[in-house]
């Protein structure tokens, strides 16, 4: 995994146009409601998730990104909430983003190696055409795939 903060719209016009703040708060809440609706095993590593984002977060709502590889044990969190455990991160393109915002904070080394192989190839370029960002509720969660497995 890497903790590479990645601005893909540094070049795009009206890149700073968003005022958009990373919060864990929703990701929690969305933990805790889940939690209460489970019956299974997942109940307690539900509770070690959320007692851990608590504990280690204590009250803080919004983190600036560039705090966040200080925090990388909540990325891996967050990543074994929605992955399996014998996923491979390896093979997985993955990342996490600033709401609104294509600065991506936090990636799979799959997703990293090809957004910079894809950066080589199109230095000039402006664009991201290739990929479509899509967004969970509750949560900034970027996964990207590409038009053609649509």
């Amino acid at each position: 995994m890497q903790t590479t903060i990645l601005n893909i719209a540094a070049q795009m016009e009206g890149a700073g146009a968003v005022d958009a703040h990373l919060s864990f708060r929703p990701f929690i809440d969305f933990l805790k409601d889940r939690k209460s609706h489970e019956k299974t095993m997942k109940v307690k590593f539900l509770e070690f998730v959320i007692s851990h984002f608590e504990h280690k977060l204590q009250g803080r709502n919004v983190l600036p990104v560039e705090e966040l590889s200080a925090h990388e044990d909540l990325l891996q969190l967050i990543y074994a909430c929605i992955f399996p455990a014998i996923e491979d991160e390896r093979q997985t393109l993955w990342a996490l983003s600033v709401p609104l915002k294509p600065v991506i904070f936090y990636e799979t080394d799959a997703f990293y190696g090809m957004v910079r192989e894809s950066d080589k190839r199109r230095a000039s370029s402006s664009t991201w055409s290739s990929f479509i960002p899509l967004f969970c509720s509750g949560c900034s969660i970027l996964k990207c795939i590409s038009p053609g497995a649509i």
